[in-house]
């Protein structure tokens, strides 16, 4: 069974590569750029739903840190990430291809958020006696079967 920090980490290479290409062009190409960033936007929506629904309740009743943990810090970044992502929808729909200070905001966040998660979350879900084989599958399964709705907006 593949481990959650490999298909996360894969994930967050895929984004990540998603917001290079779209960082390339969102200066001269608005046509190219608008598409590229509702994919990535989409896609960290997407992302997020699967930490803040899935992956974070299950680390919290396995752990007991809810409030002061891990995942409330998570929590927080998330929602600047949302508000970010949001700010940077309402220029390139605009037409505006001028990001700079936004986009920069948004990926000095993500470096840091993404460290976090691939050296303390995710590990944590990879250890041996930490979820049974079943409760990984659970996780997986949760992760598949969400609904688009759950993060497309």
């Amino acid at each position: 069974m593949e481990k959650i920090s490999e298909f996360m980490g894969k994930d967050h290479r895929r984004l990540d590569g998603l917001l290079k290409e779209f960082n390339m062009v969102v200066k001269s190409d608005m046509q190219r750029s608008k598409p590229l960033f509702h994919k990535f936007r989409a896609g960290l929506q997407r992302h997020i739903a699967w930490e803040e629904e899935v992956l974070f309740p299950v680390f919290e009743s396995h752990t007991g840190m809810f409030s002061d943990g891990p995942t409330s810090i998570m929590r927080m970044e998330h929602h600047i990430i949302r508000e970010l992502l949001g700010k940077i929808h309402l220029k390139i729909a605009a037409g505006q291809g001028n990001i700079t200070e936004l986009g920069g905001k948004l990926k000095a966040v993500l470096e840091g958020h993404d460290k976090k998660e691939e050296m303390v979350l995710y590990p944590w879900f990879d250890r041996e006696n930490t979820l049974t084989e079943e409760e990984r599958a659970d996780l997986f399964k949760d992760i598949g079967n969400m609904p688009p709705e759950r993060y497309n907006s």
